[in-house]
């Protein structure tokens, strides 16, 4: 059996019900690479946070490094290009 799946205009993948027969709803998976293939892995361990790990995990991402945003050009900012 073969089933074709498609992302949507925001990269979203959609799986059809019958491709993860054992999905619960809400149900959170890590998807990780075989070859050619995607695996998707259930996170059990997500659930199982408490409230004291989901904060220091939220501060983690919060202070960690980003990547440098490039600067806006000046032209950018002005009225008349807003509305080009």
């Amino acid at each position: 059996m073969s089933d074709i799946v498609e992302a949507n205009e925001y990269g979203d993948i959609i799986l059809p019900h019958g491709v993860v027969r054992q999905a619960k709803p809400h149900g959170r998976y890590r998807v990780e690479q075989e070859g050619n293939t995607l695996k998707l892995v259930p996170v059990e361990e997500e659930l199982q946070k408490t409230a004291e790990e989901h904060i220091r995990s939220f501060l983690d991402w919060v202070n960690s490094p980003r990547p440098p945003v490039p600067d806006l050009p000046d032209e950018a900012l002005r009225r008349e290009s807003m509305y080009d």
